[in-house]
């Protein structure tokens, strides 16, 4: 039995040594063995179709976001506007299910023919001023989702506490840029 077996070949000559070892003797035993020469192999290049050249478009994110008075009966009563998603306002969250201890607001369901509950806390806590990344993890959170524009605007969460109905609220409504072409 041998440990292992080395073959080195001399591509110049054609000729192979082999070359084996074996377990327990520390001696190698050497033997030569002359290689026939082979035609050579012809080699087919087959050329790769060309890589387009054109990236397809990076989608656009949404960087901003409308944010709408908190309720109807307050100063800013109407109105709406884009904010950055890094700004920071109050937030108010909806759900199309029923919450304990969530609000649901008849004018909502007049003006939008649906029931929607609306909240500003969970328990005592009130869900704060926030980015609008972390005002859709809050909503997560409890189970329910940022308030649409329209929602806020018709007082789907108008008068859930923590004094945010004359504050600008975060609303899932993204804020669209018209891109206005220059005459030339």
């Amino acid at each position: 039995e041998f440990e292992y077996l080395k073959v080195r070949v001399n591509l110049q000559t054609r000729e192979a040594v082999l070359t084996a070892k074996e377990e327990k003797v520390q001696e190698e035993s050497t033997v030569a063995i002359t290689v026939a020469p082979t035609p050579p192999v012809p080699i087919t290049v087959t050329p790769t179709p060309p890589v387009p050249t054109t990236v397809a478009p990076i989608p656009d994110v949404v960087s901003h976001f409308l944010v709408a008075c908190g309720a109807s009966n307050q100063a800013c009563k109407g109105q709406s506007k884009m904010a950055h998603i890094d700004e920071l306002h109050e937030v108010k969250c909806c759900s199309d299910t029923s919450k304990r201890r969530w609000k649901k607001s008849s004018t909502c369901v007049s003006a939008l023919g649906r029931n929607v509950w609306g909240a500003s806390k969970r328990g005592r806590r009130c869900f704060g001023v926030r980015n609008h990344a972390s005002a859709e993890i809050v909503c997560a959170a409890v189970g329910a989702r940022l308030c649409t524009e329209e929602e806020l605007l018709v007082d789907c969460a108008a008068a859930t506490g923590c004094g945010y109905d004359d504050d600008m609220i975060w609303s899932s409504t993204a804020g669209i840029f018209e891109k206005v072409q220059e005459e030339s």
